[in-house]
């Protein structure tokens, strides 16, 4: 599944489409352009409802999409060590956030 917001590349760059032939497109664009007639899915906002939409969206990805498992350790400083994160010391630090 490929997500364009506002993109039309059947018009701006033709050969991408050939690359996104075999994909489910969803378009988010006001207009019906030759990439929403291709298209699987077709959302035309009215006007002033993009944040609504984005904020949908957003919510999707954070909520109902399961977390990742880490790739490290967690990063933790021991106390007292005068370090901070980034291997900064204390005394490094820019005068302005002393």
């Amino acid at each position: 599944m490929v997500l364009l917001a506002g993109a039309n590349p059947a018009e701006t760059m033709p050969p991408l489409m050939q690359h996104l032939r075999d994909a489910q497109l969803v378009v988010i664009d006001p207009r019906r352009t030759a990439t929403a007639e291709s298209a699987a899915l077709h959302l035309r906002p009215a006007p002033g409802t993009d944040l609504a939409l984005v904020l949908g969206l957003l919510h999707i990805a954070v909520v109902d999409t399961p977390p990742t498992s880490r790739t490290g350790p967690p990063v933790s400083t021991p106390r007292g060590s005068g370090r901070r994160p980034g291997g900064r010391s204390a005394s490094s630090a820019s005068p302005v956030f002393q």
